[in-house]
């Protein structure tokens, strides 16, 4: 008989003490913290929706889970907050939220304006500020797209005021659009502009061409990127005022290519129609024909490291009777 009183103190103390750790357990568990996702200020448009979301953590700064129903969501606008002017006519809310508990809450601009949202739990609170706006975010602009081919003959003095003024729409656009007509390719700082003549050296440009210089472009291109019309036989005649550096290297121009590598192009290695070293150019100006080319073509023209040409004038025209 006393063995199991015994058994049975035994059973009660065990069960008082498991109780007693429970209860620790869940106290470590209670969470000591509300945070609100996205933090600090949301941005909405009008008519449009953001997802709000409670977090609760313990003070370990872990996540803890609670019943959905025991938070509670609030809003109230900034201006009612602060006081209306205006004591007969209650404005409309410039926000409401979707639900009033709940982990997650759904809240949608009504009209411009600022509320505070509020989220609650036990004695845990958190805010975040919404700004409703008249219109969502904008959208990217669609890329231009050049119209008619570039007319030809085309001619160029470098009038331009420097450079930068080169290489910008204000001085010669793409048909059509927004897009510079002339566009480094490579080694922009490098070159220089003086009295009407520009110098290349360890540097590369584009006449006509439509694709972001950063489209490199590649022996699989299927589209050249330009507005040059180069399906008919065409003369490029380049006037040149002197040379600089090492007269082994080559002046060079290409089609459909803006990289420095000839097989680089849709159409392979024979996109460099022309090239010399220095020492070997022709008595100015330098003249040759070529026919390689699309409807949508572009040429780009190249002075290797060490060494420069300044270029004085350059045309393009179609060859007579072609």
């Amino acid at each position: 008989m006393y063995k199991r009183r015994l058994l049975l103190v035994l059973v009660l103390v065990m069960a008082v003490g498991l109780s007693g750790c429970s209860s620790l357990l869940s106290l470590f568990k209670r969470p000591t913290a509300i945070e609100v996702k996205p933090k600090a200020e949301v941005e909405v448009a009008v008519d449009a929706e953001v997802e709000l979301e409670a977090v609760l953590k313990d003070k370990k700064g872990k996540e803890v889970t609670v019943k959905a129903a025991d938070i509670k969501w609030t809003i109230e606008d900034v201006e009612e907050a602060e006081g209306s002017t205006d004591e007969t006519e209650e404005p409309d809310p410039v926000a409401e939220l979707s639900a009033a508990t709940g982990k997650k809450v759904k809240v949608t601009g009504l009209r411009v304006g600022e509320a505070t949202v509020t989220v609650a739990y036990d004695k845990l609170e958190a805010t975040v500020t919404v700004t409703v706006t008249e219109e969502g975010p904008e959208e990217p602009e669609e890329p231009e797209e050049p119209g008619e081919p570039l007319a030809f003959p085309l001619f160029e003095d470098f009038s331009a005021e420097s450079v930068d003024h080169f290489f910008s729409a204000d001085y010669k656009a793409l048909p059509g659009t927004t897009m510079p007509l002339y566009v480094a390719t490579s080694g922009q700082t490098k070159m220089e502009l003086q009295d009407g003549k520009l110098k290349l050296g360890d540097a590369r440009f584009a006449i006509g061409m439509s694709r972001d210089k950063e489209d490199e472009t590649t022996a699989d291109d299927q589209e050249a990127g330009g507005v040059l019309d180069l399906t008919k036989k065409y003369k490029i005649t380049i006037e040149y005022t002197a040379t600089e550096g090492t007269d082994t290297k080559e002046f060079q121009v290409f089609v459909d290519n803006n990289t420095s590598s000839a097989g680089e192009s849709m159409h392979g290695n024979p996109s460099r129609i022309w090239k010399s070293a220095l020492k070997d150019l022709p008595e100015s100006p330098i003249v040759f024909e070529a026919e390689l080319g699309t409807a949508t073509s572009f040429l780009q023209f190249r002075q290797e490291s060490a060494s420069a040409i300044w270029i004085d004038s350059i045309k393009i025209e179609y060859v007579d009777g072609e």
